[in-house]
């Protein structure tokens, strides 16, 4: 008798503490961990995070193959009972290679391929200005924004935002 009570205490548990942890589609972030330079050897992360239930299937590959070496961190959950997990491996960048992960999950129809950055990447391997020149545009968008909303009010927050921008860039 007293089993039985317990086993079904257990039960009621395990099923209140299902309750608030609905099925979730994985998120998922593919890079490296520092700017990628064609030939060095660098790491690519695939980070995969608010899914549910737990059990999910994260492969690296290279132009499609799963490469050798993949770690895989500890799965571990927030207060949502949402679980995450790092994977990652050394890599070296080359031009033409394609670097992606590919994700399992329950939430899902069939697995789906997130591709590395590489293709902006293979673009300007080799010039290594064009960081300044997408800084400077960023800037320069900024500046755009700040100088258009300014007309509509005094030129203090203008001031200040400029101030910013420069501090930014600085």
């Amino acid at each position: 008798m007293a089993r039985g009570a317990l086993a079904l205490g257990l039960l009621a548990l395990l099923a209140l503490l299902g309750l608030g942890a609905a099925a979730e589609s994985p998120k998922v972030e593919v890079y490296a961990r520092s700017r990628a330079e064609e030939g060095k050897e660098n790491i690519l992360h695939c980070f995969v995070t608010g899914f549910h239930p737990p059990k999910i299937d994260i492969k690296l590959l290279k132009n499609g193959d799963p490469i050798p070496g993949v770690k895989y961190g500890d799965l571990s959950f927030n207060e949502k009972w949402q679980f995450q997990r790092l994977v990652y491996v050394p890599f070296t960048p080359t031009r033409g290679d394609t670097f992606s992960c590919e994700v399992a999950h329950s939430t899902m129809p069939k697995s789906r391929n997130y591709l590395w950055g590489t293709r902006l990447l293979s673009c300007v391997w080799g010039n290594p200005r064009i960081w300044d020149i997408l800084l400077a545009s960023q800037s320069l968008l900024k500046l755009l924004s700040i100088v258009h909303h300014s007309h509509k009010a005094d030129q203090r927050p203008f001031r200040n935002s400029l101030i910013s921008l420069v501090n930014d860039i600085t």
